[in-house]
């Protein structure tokens, strides 16, 4: 058969294909030498062989110790770390706080720290009691610190007027003694007026009236008065006071004060009249040429 009795065929592209005269294709002819599959080693361990994704991942796995996934082994790894490293910091600190000397023995100058212990108030001198002349006194004086830090200055008492009632030490300091000044002695006597009969047989006499704030400056008054006017006659010499704790009474007011110096005590036979809970009197314990 000639080339014009049949088909012609056409290689395109490594493949043969029938067509007619006019060029046109048709069916591809396969050519089984172009479609053969690439011929795979037998060995598994040759170079040529081709491995998967999967089967990559397998081998890589199978490194890890019992099969234990990539991520897991990770974070295996980072906590073991962290145990170690807070077990070796808490050793650290552990022993450089047993070997750190307790804070009782540390020097004050390199801890600033450490708190400094508040002084104590000063303590008060406590008060005896004189046995032979049952007078009540201070054992000591207090410092001259401590009497600047309570000293007023500039100090103005209030007015009769803005006062009520004043401080009376009964019925505390009944029949009991003081020392005023000048080592003088007084007897206390509490709610009784020396008021009447003195034991010269006449009148007790006030000498003058003064006011105080205070039962101890009134009777300090007598002393000084007898001090500053020694040689008076004896119808002046200041021997018991009258202390009143309302300053604003009547009498009180007419006279100009709540201090009275008397110019005698009661006569034996004068009980001393009292008016009411604000009466403090004193009698002085007389010394020579101070006698009726």
């Amino acid at each position: 058969m000639s080339r014009q009795d049949g088909p012609q065929l056409v290689m395109v592209h490594g493949m043969e294909y029938a067509g007619e005269e006019q060029d046109s294709l048709k069916y591809p002819v396969y050519d089984h030498q172009y479609m053969q599959p690439p011929a795979v080693s037998p060995n598994p361990k040759s170079s040529s062989t081709i491995t998967s994704s999967h089967e990559f991942h397998q081998s890589r796995k199978s490194d890890l110790p019992f099969e234990m996934r990539t991520w897991v082994f990770a974070m295996l790894a980072v906590l073991l770390g962290a145990l170690i490293g807070g077990s070796i910091v808490g050793g650290v600190l552990g022993s450089m706080l047993v070997n750190r000397p307790p804070l009782s023995v540390l020097p004050a100058a390199n801890d600033s720290t450490v708190a400094t212990t508040p002084q104590a108030s000063p303590t008060p001198e406590p008060t005896t009691k004189d046995p032979s002349t049952n007078t009540s006194s201070s054992s000591s004086q207090p410092s001259s610190s401590q009497q600047s830090a309570k000293l007023l200055v500039d100090y103005v008492g209030p007015s009769r007027t803005q006062i009520q009632t004043l401080m009376l030490p009964c019925p505390d300091m009944h029949q009991d003694r003081y020392r005023s000044f000048n080592d003088r002695r007084f007897d206390l006597q509490c709610y009784i007026n020396n008021y009447g009969m003195g034991t010269n047989g006449y009148d007790m006499v006030d000498i003058t009236a003064i006011m105080t704030y205070r039962w101890q400056d009134c009777f300090d008054a007598c002393a000084s008065h007898n001090k500053l006017q020694s040689g008076l006659p004896s119808h002046l010499i200041c021997r018991s006071v009258v202390y009143t704790a309302d300053p604003n009474l009547g009498p009180i007011t007419l006279q100009g004060g709540n201090c009275f110096l008397k110019n005698s005590t009661r006569h034996a036979s004068n009980p001393g009249v009292g008016n009411g809970l604000n009466v403090f009197s004193a009698d002085l314990d007389l010394i020579a040429g101070e006698a009726v």
